[in-house]
């Protein structure tokens, strides 16, 4: 879970494979609004 850069809360799911030492590749498999359950437990 993160912050756009408009602000907006955002609970994003992806992929991550290093391909080398100094390069990765990062695939967004779905975005979407945390659910108010999910905010409590993010900001704790």
């Amino acid at each position: 879970m993160g912050r756009s850069p408009a602000g907006n809360l955002l609970l994003v799911v992806h992929t991550y494979v290093e391909l080398t030492a100094d390069r990765a590749a990062i695939g967004i498999i779905s975005a979407r609004y945390p659910s108010r359950r999910e905010i409590r437990s993010y900001e704790g």
